[in-house]
């Protein structure tokens, strides 16, 4: 920007919520090795793509006898692919969540999806880190891989169209859930000293400030 003329300051970057209120983020903390939820973020629009997520559950045998499959936000596209599919899944349509209720499902979940054709950073990989759900997510414009490294502390998805690659990420996840437990745990500290609301609260202050 600067090569282009830009003579302004820069910014931080703050997620769009302003941060997270800690006492209740550990509050809704349950135990990983109780966890048995895959938590789906349910977008499937001109950005979204999850449906490809669900039919590389299908690929997975006896997943939904294994783990409680929960989608959130879903649009109208992704309730019809439903209609035929052989897994069970529990759908909360889209605006029929609270934030707060959000929050507890991804408090529950071991691991969570989403997945996009859009490069922005979602606020819900932040909740999934600071919450303790080891996230899969899509990374078309390298922005989740700044939180994400590949197979370690979370899988991305390089290619939000390819089904087989969505399985794979999905199965290595769950092959390796044990030795997991200590990335997800520092994931969440991370997240903790990153986002936390008393944190952001003084970089916002500062970008207000006036010389």
């Amino acid at each position: 920007a600067q090569d282009l003329g830009f003579k302004g300051s820069f910014t931080p970057v703050i997620p769009g919520g302003g941060g997270y209120d800690l006492k209740i983020i550990n509050d809704l903390f349950t135990p990983i090795e109780n966890r048995k939820i895959i938590l789906i973020k349910g977008y499937e629009h001109k950005m979204g793509r999850a449906i490809n997520i669900l039919k590389a559950l299908e690929k997975i045998n006896d997943i939904d006898k294994n783990f409680e499959i929960v989608v959130f936000g879903a649009f109208p596209k992704l309730t019809d692919y439903l209609k035929s599919s052989h897994i069970e899944v529990k759908v909360f349509l889209i605006k029929k969540l609270t934030h707060l209720e959000l929050l507890k499902l991804m408090g529950k979940s071991y691991i969570y999806i989403g997945n996009s054709v859009s490069d922005g950073m979602p606020n819900t990989l932040i909740e999934a880190f600071l919450l303790g759900a080891f996230p899969i997510q899509s990374n078309p414009g390298g922005v989740a891989a700044e939180l994400i490294n590949n197979k370690e502390n979370g899988c991305l998805i390089n290619d939000p169209n390819n089904i087989d690659d969505i399985k794979k990420s999905i199965e290595w996840s769950i092959n390796n859930r044990i030795n997991l437990h200590k990335q997800i745990l520092n994931n969440q500290q991370f997240a903790y000293n990153k986002f936390n609301f008393e944190t952001l609260k003084l970089k916002i202050n500062q970008i207000y400030q006036v010389d």
